[in-house]
């Protein structure tokens, strides 16, 4: 009787001990997916004794929200901060900071195009291999350790008060109508600054892109237009009445901006004749702290689950398995769908930008009197 019972308990040991085990293993490939190496299990441990990730980026902390959220879940441990700046203004303070020994950031997301040209020549990205590099499409990976978070449209907002609605424009060709047709609306339209980290990029590539055309479309918005460097400031003039029609205006500052009252008042679409498409870059610098959470951050980012929860967050997915649904609106996918592969300007990391940057520049001030 006794050696009955003494096996029945040693079965049952090891009934328990294989359940016990399972359920980690389940829990692990809940955390991560099942194409990931087996030895990621050592970058999330190593991840408990740092507890903290500190990220620089030029996203607002709605498009973070979500994304935080659900990284928390899998990694609780984890205390996030998120801080937002400016473009160029992420590269500027990580390389003080750096310089100086102080604390600095572990991660950087920012669509700062030449920040991250000349952060890349100087050796300051790490060269970290994401297990979700295969899933990515090439132009997402511009170089060792430099991933693509998003691929945010630059889209034509207007006030629907401000512009008579069979003048809602689809274009620039339409903007450019517009103001040959009404002088008055000289100085009520906006975009970024043409000289700017963030803006000076975009409007290159859209010039590159429109050639003769969109040259004679900037001889004529060139006097008219008022510039800004933040999308917060671009909404809000646009919401008041101040502006009439906002051209490339960052859609994740808009998007997530449209329900309600907002919605109603806003008007919004990707331009027709070209519609510019940031890559937004992310990255580890060589001098982070946490680097562990910060890869299991960029490795989340990049993953559908991640991509998915910058959806929510107002923020473009890239990825060709994650689809509209609830507050993502707008993928890649669905841009290519809505204005044709064509008419698709990829804002990226073009030396032929850094060559003729000071040609643009000189062209810019002449064509906007600046």
């Amino acid at each position: 009787m006794k050696r009955i019972a003494l096996a029945s308990f040693a079965g049952m040991f090891a009934f328990i001990h294989s359940f016990v085990a399972t359920g980690i293993a389940a829990g692990q490939d809940a955390a991560w997916p099942s194409y990931y190496p087996g030895s990621y299990s050592e970058i999330v441990e190593a991840s408990k004794k740092e507890g903290a990730l500190l990220i620089y980026s030029n996203m607002a902390a709605f498009n973070w929200a979500p994304v935080i959220a659900d990284f928390n879940k899998l990694y609780p441990w984890i205390k996030v901060q998120a801080v937002n700046m400016q473009s160029a203004e992420v590269f500027s303070r990580y390389n003080v900071e750096a310089g100086s020994g102080a604390r600095t950031a572990d991660l950087l997301a920012t669509a700062s195009i030449e920040g991250w040209m000349n952060f890349r020549s100087a050796g300051n990205v790490e060269a970290y291999v994401s297990p979700e590099a295969g899933k990515l499409p090439d132009w997402s990976k511009p170089s060792p350790g430099l991933y693509t978070v998003s691929t945010d449209p630059m889209v034509i907002v207007y006030n629907k008060h401000a512009v008579a609605e069979s003048e809602w424009p689809k274009s620039l060709a339409d903007i450019a109508k517009l103001l040959v047709a009404h002088p008055e609306y000289k100085k009520t339209i906006v975009t970024y600054d043409g000289l700017s980290a963030f803006g000076s990029p975009i409007h290159w590539s859209w010039l590159k892109h429109g050639g003769d055309a969109a040259d004679g479309q900037l001889n004529i918005l060139g006097p008219a237009i008022v510039q800004e460097e933040s999308v917060g400031t671009m909404v809000s003039k646009l919401t008041a009445g101040e502006y009439r029609i906002g051209y490339f205006v960052s859609g994740i500052g808009v998007f997530p901006k449209l329900e309600g009252a907002l919605g109603r008042l806003l008007g919004w679409c990707f331009p027709e004749d070209g519609t510019p498409v940031v890559l937004r870059g992310a990255g580890i610098p060589k001098k982070a702290t946490n680097v562990n959470s910060a890869k299991l951050m960029l490795d989340f980012i990049l993953s559908q689950a991640g991509q998915r929860a910058l959806g929510e967050g107002g923020v473009t997915p890239y990825r060709s398995d994650v689809k509209p649904a609830g507050k993502t609106q707008v993928t890649y996918d669905s841009i290519e769908r809505a204005v044709g592969s064509n008419n698709m300007i990829l804002v990226h990391y073009d030396q032929q930008y850094l060559a003729g940057k000071a040609e643009f520049e000189a062209k810019w001030k002449r064509e906007t009197a600046q």
